[in-house]
């Protein structure tokens, strides 16, 4: 299970390092609770399952992070919901499926009535 928390400003200045974004130290414990306790639900239905909360470009750390496992499935969420950045810029779910070097399944939320 990965999070990824999107710093404010994408690239640090030179005398910051990698990943610094204090903006985001509040989200850090949330986050990892997230990933905890659906990591906890995949183990009790027999997975095997390991966590991660980093810091960085979403889609860019995505990637790497599967790359680097040598993922055969990568599987993300979809809030269905496009504002004008993401109809400009593209959402995450669609960049990380347009540029994986493996499958991709995006899960959306269910339907509420």
């Amino acid at each position: 299970m990965l999070h990824v928390l999107q710093p404010v400003e994408p690239v640090p200045p030179p005398e910051m390092a990698q990943g610094y974004a204090p903006e985001l130290e509040g989200q850090k414990q949330p986050a990892r609770t997230l990933v905890e306790r659906i990591a906890g639900e995949l183990r009790r239905a027999g997975f095997t399952a390991q966590t991660e909360v980093l810091i960085g470009d979403v889609t860019e750390t995505i990637l790497d992070r599967a790359a680097e496992w040598h993922a055969d499935l990568i599987t993300v969420g979809s809030h269905g919901q496009r504002s004008i950045r993401d109809f400009l810029l593209g959402s995450v779910a669609e960049s990380v499926a347009r540029r994986a070097g493996c499958s991709v399944a995006v899960v959306r939320p269910p339907v509420s009535n």
